[in-house]
């Protein structure tokens, strides 16, 4: 797994699946998606990061190791609806988190995500994000629209 490319045109891809879906604009994910497309392994990677990240700030806000939090947040998560897209995602994830290199590397590889269904995994990226960010909002009182603007500058997009 890479580190995010800040400002790149797969930051802005991310950027623009995140809103467009955190919006329920039907119609802009999926021209959002199909400009995702063309860098779709960046922009998986940046998924990735992003969502450990917000894993790793609610775990600091609540005061608990990101060890400790990572296996209650994907329980959570799992339920009944749980596809192999969202499987894959927490095994993406999971690898970052825990610098597993060979096992991130893995999902670099061409055949790695070739059951899944790109945009699927994408969608599980871009739903757990929200819940994520919304999540730590609750706990630290930061407003939707600050932490967003704190994401895109991780991007490099703001």
């Amino acid at each position: 797994m890479r580190s995010i490319d800040s400002g790149s045109p797969a930051a802005w891809s991310t950027r623009w699946v995140l809103e467009t879906f955190w919006a329920s604009d039907v119609n802009g994910f999926e021209h959002a998606f199909e400009e995702a497309r063309q860098c779709l392994g960046e922009v998986l990677s940046n998924l990735v990061i992003v969502t450990g990240g917000l894993i790793n700030s609610i775990a600091v806000a609540r005061g608990q190791s990101f060890e400790d939090l990572l296996p209650v947040v994907w329980s959570q998560l799992a339920g009944n609806g749980d596809t192999e897209e969202s499987s894959l995602m927490r095994a993406m994830v999971s690898a970052w988190s825990f610098c597993d290199g060979s096992s991130a590397e893995a999902f670099d590889e061409p055949d790695a995500l070739a059951g899944a269904d790109p945009v699927a995994l994408v969608m599980n990226f871009v739903a757990i994000t929200n819940i994520l960010l919304r999540e730590l909002c609750e706990i630290t009182g930061e407003q939707i629209s600050s932490a967003s603007e704190t994401l895109w500058r991780s991007l490099g997009t703001r």
